[in-house]
């Protein structure tokens, strides 16, 4: 927790050797009475890192860059997960390896910058999967 934000389950999920983009995946909790915007985000394994939206239409996989950020209205949670939001690692100088974790700063309109250490599990790790099910917006 980091004043009002509350920062949960920080991963990248482990590339293939020859891979140039990563995946990174978080949940994040607005407990301030105000909206917050995740503007950016910049990591210390690639070259751009790059907020994206993955949507299906018509069984089609999109995938979109936001600009602007991702408005979290408070006690709001977004989670940035496979399907929906995520960040995207652009132009690795690193691989990430499953056991390693690399800090990646977010980029908030109130908070500012805050690092985060993400955690890299390995590919088909099932740990993303969220028990409670998935709240759709």
């Amino acid at each position: 927790a980091t004043g009002n934000l509350v920062i949960v389950k920080p991963h990248i999920r482990e590339t293939p050797p020859a891979a140039t983009v990563a995946a990174g995946y978080v949940s994040i909790t607005n407990k301030g009475n105000q909206p917050e915007t995740l503007i950016s985000a910049t990591s210390d394994i690639s070259e751009k890192t790059e907020i994206h939206e993955m949507t299906i239409q018509d069984e089609v996989m999109k995938m979109r860059k936001i600009v602007g950020g991702i408005v979290i209205k408070p006690n709001e949670t977004i989670r940035l997960e496979p399907i929906g939001y995520h960040l995207m690692f652009i132009e690795l100088s690193t691989r990430p390896n499953e056991g390693d974790s690399h800090n990646i700063t977010l980029k908030f309109e109130i908070a500012g910058e805050i690092t985060v250490p993400f955690k890299v599990w390995e590919m088909n790790s099932s740990n993303h999967k969220n028990p409670q099910g998935h709240k759709h917006h």
